[in-house]
């Protein structure tokens, strides 16, 4: 679930709407007094809502646009980064010996090691909000993971 919270003529609206990451989406979301619609844009990391106009001729009104998330990292750059340190690499290894030893075989996937990894330093990621506050690094829930190992790039999230 991703949460919209912002204020339109005076009052404070808040939705909390599922996301489909491999697609653009639009939702519709009707409240007391007012019909928004929300689109939602993955491949540019943004959510936008528009105030739907009851005037014919009229064109929808934004009203508030914010981040899918803070930022945006290929999955190609992960990589490069996390497999860079012979500590994690030695890691890696080990960890897939002892699953091979039970298992016999092993799947792992870039989305598999972002998951699993404590921090994604902001150097290797895109598209990040402007804050004043922020931190040289991101926790992995805070970013969309961009899989562009595929021929159309794949998105997902945590």
């Amino acid at each position: 679930m991703t949460h919209i919270q912002f204020n339109h003529s005076g009052k404070e609206y808040n939705f909390a709407l599922p996301i489909n990451t491999n697609a653009v989406q639009r939702t519709e979301v009707i409240t007391i007094d007012k019909l928004f619609v929300v689109c939602v844009e993955m491949t540019k990391n943004i959510i936008n809502v528009y105030e739907v106009s009851e005037e014919f001729f009229e064109a929808n009104t934004l009203v508030h646009t914010q981040p899918i998330k803070k930022a945006v990292v290929r999955a190609t750059a992960f990589i490069d980064w996390y497999l860079n340190g012979m500590d994690t690499f030695y890691d890696l290894m080990q960890d897939s010996k002892m699953y091979l030893r039970r298992n016999g075989k092993i799947s792992l996937t870039a989305f598999d090691l972002f998951k699993n990894c404590g921090y994604i330093p902001k150097d290797i990621c895109v598209n990040i909000m402007q804050d004043a506050n922020a931190d040289e690094e991101y926790d992995s829930e805070e970013i969309l993971f961009m899989d562009d190992y595929q021929d159309d790039a794949t998105y997902l999230m945590l």
